[in-house]
């Protein structure tokens, strides 16, 4: 019985002896990832590394998501419609997309005309887009769902009865060569969409006379005075940088090395990555080559760069899981742009509201994602949240705006929302290249 008792007290002082061991342990791999040594601390990371991440959660697939701002204009035989800034929803401008849907789709061909046919052909029976900049036609075809391709970007679309037994495609980006496409359409399919649109004796600047000439020429020109929501603006994001937002972005909730400056603004360091939060609700990181997780890998076919339709999917996703911690719609955001940099692609997207686009007074767009190779490398996201007051707010009568507008040769005059930071914006006339 004596040996059995020793045994036993051997065999206890064993046990404890390991589970001190293992709780050392647990403190100094707490400490070693920055946590604060507590084996609590250590148990949350395991959980959140092992929860699931924001690339799983992320349910967009594809471009059909993203919205677009535009201007239509409609021809028929005994007049025509035009629609500044109108949003899917609106009587038949659903039936216009599905329209240049088709049209892309069954394109074929591919010939280029002069910009002084290009306006002979707006005034005959036809559907004129004006997407506002110029979108890649294969972000453009994406968006669309439709299968088209032939590069290039493009501002204006134009579908027009030119005399061809189906009706042509016309793509324009305001700058190069008109290129013509073949399609599949019948005269009957465009007459239908046409004849849906009551006329408003919209024109075009180039249309419109003396008084009009130093607009570009394809400015909408519309007697029916403009009459837009005030809009109440808040940033959904706290002046700290909180731990479900390090979460998800990948970042280590217990970290040691987070800090404020000067300004407020909350920075977090994790090299060769670092994010910050500013106290408006900005957000902004950057990183390396290498991505941390998928939430930073960009897909792409050819596995080396990818085009320019999976780099903006690519932004418009990170930007769906960033909006998401703010409960926010990545369904308001509009592809504003893409330029190429020395090692990749940087693309910009901005808020959307009611078909009205929203520009930061400082030029700077809500969302900028810098692409490096297959990898999201930079990013500064605006948390910026916008409800549509019950007032609507009419802007100047626009024969006065095109008075103002007079000074800027060639200006393309767009209606907009300005955000300054305050937390009430109303719409007024702007002036874009």
């Amino acid at each position: 019985m004596g040996r059995k008792h020793i045994r036993l007290r051997q065999n206890l002082a064993i046990g404890a002896l390991s589970l001190t061991a293992l709780a050392l342990l647990g403190q100094v791999v707490s400490f070693e990832m920055g946590l604060d040594g507590t084996l609590s601390a250590l148990s949350a990371q395991f959980s959140d590394t092992m929860s699931p991440g924001p690339s799983d959660s992320a349910h967009i697939t594809d471009l059909s998501t993203l919205s677009a701002p535009m201007n239509l204009m409609v021809t028929g035989e005994y007049g025509r419609y035009g629609g500044a800034l109108v949003s899917s929803g609106t009587a038949g401008v659903d039936d216009t997309l599905t329209l240049l849907r088709e049209a892309l789709g069954s394109a074929s061909g591919g010939t280029t005309l002069s910009a002084e046919l290009f306006q002979e052909l707006v005034s005959q029976r036809s559907v004129f887009f004006d997407l506002l900049l110029p979108v890649p036609v294969s972000v453009l075809s994406g968006r669309l769902q439709a299968d088209f391709d032939p590069g290039g970007s493009v501002r204006y679309c134009l579908i027009a009865d030119d005399g061809a037994a189906p009706v042509s495609l016309y793509l324009w980006d305001g700058q190069g060569a008109i290129r013509r496409f073949d399609t599949a359409l019948d005269r009957t399919a465009l007459t239908q969409v046409v004849s849906a649109f009551e006329t408003n004796d919209a024109l075009f600047a180039f249309e419109a006379g003396e008084t009009y000439a130093a607009l570009a020429p394809y400015t909408l020109i519309t007697s029916q005075r403009l009459q837009v929501p005030l809009l109440q603006a808040a940033s959904p994001v706290g002046t700290q940088a909180t731990d479900d937002l390090l979460a998800l972005l990948d970042f280590n909730p217990h970290t040691n090395s987070r800090y404020p400056l000067s300004n407020g603004t909350e920075m977090v360091v994790e090299y060769p990555r670092s994010l910050g939060v500013q106290t408006d609700g900005t957000v902004f990181y950057t990183g390396g080559t290498e991505p941390v997780s998928a939430l930073y890998q960009v897909a792409a076919e050819n596995g080396k760069a990818p085009t320019q339709a999976e780099a903006v999917l690519a932004a418009l996703q990170l930007a769906e899981s960033l909006l998401s911690y703010a409960e926010m719609d990545a369904g308001s955001l509009w592809f504003s742009g893409i330029t190429e940099t020395d090692g990749g692609l940087v693309v910009t997207l901005d808020y959307l509201v009611n078909g009205i686009p929203v520009y930061f007074a400082d030029g700077e767009s809500a969302v900028s994602v810098e692409i490096t190779g297959t990898t999201i490398t930079a990013f500064h996201c605006r948390f910026r949240q916008y409800t549509s007051q019950e007032s609507l707010y009419p802007l100047l009568p626009m024969t006065q705006a095109v008075a103002m507008a007079s000074a800027y040769e060639g200006g393309f005059l767009t209606a907009g929302y300005v955000d300054q930071g305050s937390d009430q914006l109303q719409p007024s006339w702007l002036i874009r290249e």
